[in-house]
């Protein structure tokens, strides 16, 4: 009679487990899908950030180009003027029409606002820093944690590992629940192999119940 209880428990109890082993394999499948989701996503985000910084630094190109002329068209004016007032005034236009250029320019900034050529012919525009402003402000991008998911996947294929082997301690149990059946003649041998089994259940049981609050 304990010898077809504790088969029919290991009979139970290795089906749930196995039961509960498929789910978590399956979970740990799709929190890998997502994490290789998340990292594509996170990539085309960070290459449309990299754009955008791409556009900027065409845009200071073009802003450094114009203002630089207007300062040499200003410099050349006021280099004439006293001997020549005249072009002076047409070199005083024609700066005035470049910077008008490179104030259109401005609005199109994505990254930074208000640049602005420095003494040394350069363009006041950081790079890094737009780049790195651009991602903390691109909530998606924060949202977006594929290694966190992945190590989701990890605990699941973990979780998934000793589910496997709380089967194969069940199955353990049956087989030497049936040994025990099998020899019903020798009692001392027909003990030692209920015994054996019914420690394997039990060791089998804990496990479980220990992966379960574990998982939870």
């Amino acid at each position: 009679m304990v010898i077809a209880v504790l088969i029919g428990l290991s009979s139970v109890l290795s089906a749930v487990v196995a039961w509960r082993a498929s789910l978590s394999a399956i979970e740990a499948g799709r929190y890998e899908s997502l994490a290789v989701q998340q990292q594509a996503r996170r990539a085309q985000l960070e290459r449309e950030l990299e754009g955008i910084v791409a556009q900027d630094l065409r845009l200071a190109t073009a802003y450094r180009e114009h203002a630089a002329a207007a300062r040499e068209l200003q410099q050349q004016a006021h280099d004439v003027r006293a001997d020549d007032p005249e072009l002076a005034d047409e070199l005083d236009m024609e700066a005035a029409g470049r910077r008008s250029q490179a104030r259109s320019l401005q609005p199109f900034f994505v990254g930074q606002l208000g640049v602005a050529l420095r003494d040394d012919g350069t363009v006041d525009y950081d790079a890094d820093r737009v780049l790195r402003w651009l991602r903390e402000g691109e909530l998606e991008l924060r949202e977006l944690r594929p290694d966190d998911t992945l190590e989701l996947a990890n605990v699941a294929d973990r979780r998934t590992l000793g589910l496997i082997g709380v089967a194969a301690i069940f199955v353990g149990a049956l087989l030497v629940l049936t040994l025990a059946q099998v020899v019903e003649r020798r009692l001392g041998l027909r003990l030692a192999f209920t015994l054996l089994g019914g420690v394997l259940v039990g060791v089998g049981a804990v496990t479980f119940m220990a992966l379960g609050v574990l998982a939870g």
